[in-house]
């Protein structure tokens, strides 16, 4: 099994937590977790079934499990946004996922080359700083908002 792609279903599924204000909404985001790390497990098993490798056996297609993920974050994103009031710290993290998610498709398709964009993007080297890079950071910032969401949403901000 690859415990490292069903390790980001169950990384969104566990943001909606600290917004469940009481029993029947944990539970629901405790089935609905449950929901996409089932169906998650699925759609990899199928994928890599009989295969070894980091690279995504021929035949196979990373979009089964790339939508589950995106429909997932949609969920989640909207729980959050219906928890918090839709205010700006939510407008300012679903901002910065969706400009992660922007580059995830150059970075996923072209993993191997790690593209470089020096030309529009100074900090870009060839074999240092690239896209992949890029992703990552905007994704830490985006998750550090909702940590202050979170916290915001505990009390505790």
């Amino acid at each position: 099994m690859k415990w490292d792609l069903i390790g980001i279903t169950v990384s969104i599924g566990f943001t909606t937590f600290p917004f469940s204000r009481n029993y029947d909404k944990t539970m629901a985001a405790v089935e609905t977790t449950a929901f996409y790390i089932i169906a998650q497990v699925g759609i990899v098993s199928w994928m890599f079934s009989g295969h070894r490798g980091l690279d995504t056996p021929v035949g196979k297609s990373e979009l089964p499990r790339n939508a589950l993920m995106v429909i997932q974050w949609f969920d989640t994103s909207m729980r959050v946004g219906k928890t918090m009031g839709w205010g700006a710290g939510w407008i300012a993290a679903t901002t910065a996922y969706i400009g992660a998610f922007t580059l995830a498709g150059p970075v996923t398709a072209s993993h191997m080359e790690e593209p470089v964009y020096e030309r529009y993007f100074p900090w870009h080297r060839k074999r240092v700083n690239s896209l992949h890079e890029d992703f990552h950071a905007i994704l830490l910032v985006a998750d550090i908002m909702m940590v202050r969401l979170a916290l915001i949403a505990l009390g505790g901000w």
